[in-house]
Parts: C-alpha cells; sequence; structure tokens
C-alpha cells in the first residue's frame, strides 16, 4: 500500500474510491483548521477591542521602520549627553533622544545620602532630530577620540555623549577642558529642548 493509500485510509477513504470523494476527504480538515484559524484571529481583535489594547501587526511595525530610514533617521538613533560638575552635589543633567523623536531630561542633585531627581518629557520633530543628525555628521563625531581632558584642573566640570546609529556606537568624555566639536553637537541639544516645553514632568 502507498504512502498516500495508507493517509486516505486514515480519513476513512475506501481503496479506490472516486476522485470526488478524495476532494471531499481532504476538505473536512481544511475546513476545520480554517474556522479555528478564523476563530482564533475573531477572539484576538475582539480582546484588543475589550481591553483597549493597540493592534499591531508586524507589517505595521516594518512600514513604521521603512517611513523612518527614508525620512533619513536611523531607526536605532540613540543619544545620551550627560553633563555637570565633577562633584555629584553640585548636580547633573543627563539627556536621551531616541528614533521616534521622544526626549527625556533628568536633573540630578545629592545632599549627602538623599538624591534628589527632576525627569521631564519632550517630543521632538523629525526636522529637530535631523538637525542633531546633521550635527553629529558634521564635526565627525565618530573620529573623535573617546576621552579628552585638562590634567591641570581638579575641580571642575564633565561631559559625555554616546551616539548610536547606524549600527554604530561612539561614546566621547569630556573633562574640565573644551572640544568645540563636542561643544557644538550638545549647544545644538540644550537649545532644542530648551525652546520646548515637556510633555511630561514629575
Amino acid at each position: 500500500m502507498s504512502v498516500a493509500d495508507q493517509y486516505h485510509e486514515t480519513l476513512g477513504l475506501r481503496p479506490g474510491a472516486s476522485e470526488q470523494e478524495i476532494v471531499q476527504a481532504y476538505k473536512v480538515p481544511y475546513d476545520q483548521c480554517l474556522r479555528s484559524y478564523v476563530g482564533y484571529l475573531l477572539a484576538f481583535f475582539v480582546s484588543c477591542l475589550m481591553t483597549g489594547a493597540p493592534i499591531v501587526l508586524a507589517e505595521d511595525k516594518t512600514n513604521e521602520l521603512q517611513v523612518r530610514a527614508l525620512s533619513g533617521i536611523p531607526e536605532d538613533l540613540l543619544i545620551i549627553y550627560g553633563t555637570g560638575a565633577s562633584h555629584a552635589e553640585r548636580g547633573r543633567t543627563t539627556y536621551r533622544i531616541s528614533a521616534d523623536g521622544k526626549a527625556t531630561c533628568e536633573k540630578t542633585r545629592r545632599s549627602g545620602a538623599t538624591v534628589t531627581r527632576q525627569l521631564k518629557q519632550y517630543k521632538l520633530t523629525k526636522e529637530e532630530l535631523k538637525l542633531i543628525i546633521k550635527k553629529i555628521n558634521d564635526v565627525h563625531f565618530f573620529n573623535l577620540k573617546e576621552h579628552y581632558s585638562n590634567p591641570k584642573i581638579r575641580d571642575g566640570s564633565s561631559s559625555y555623549i554616546r551616539v548610536t546609529m547606524q549600527k554604530q556606537s561612539h561614546s566621547v568624555g569630556v573633562l574640565n577642558t573644551s572640544i568645540d566639536e563636542f561643544s557644538e553637537i550638545a549647544n545644538l541639544i540644550n537649545t532644542i529642548i530648551g525652546k520646548k516645553k515637556p510633555t511630561m514632568s514629575k
């Protein structure tokens, strides 16, 4: 008995069954499978509507990334800029900017064992993100050294910028000195966020 005949037998087909009988036998499990799949999708959408959960399909995410790439904004863009006094007691500020335009500004200050934090969130436009990306490219940020410092100064300021985009990451730290290329990026971030109203503050 062939493999096909053995399978036909599991479907309840007699040897020498007609073509119409074979088609009908195959159609039943197919219809059952189809009904189960449709039922699953229906239950999924009903659940999302009842709970208020967003319905996000894989294709939607792919399209979002494609649109972001076409807009000139790398999908993996992440910029972190921290600055402040060398001593935490005097306070530090850290900015975090991602490809979707979300930006946070966290200010921390330490007094003895107590640390106070203030967090604000902002929303940057595509044009503002492009300005920062252009500045990063114009000053050749990825070619800068990782550390710059002035050993003659012991008590001053420290800053760093870390950029991830197009599958590359690079960090530059500046201690008690000034680097023009670094300052141009830092000043642009300060200027853009400084003109915006926070979407959330706590």
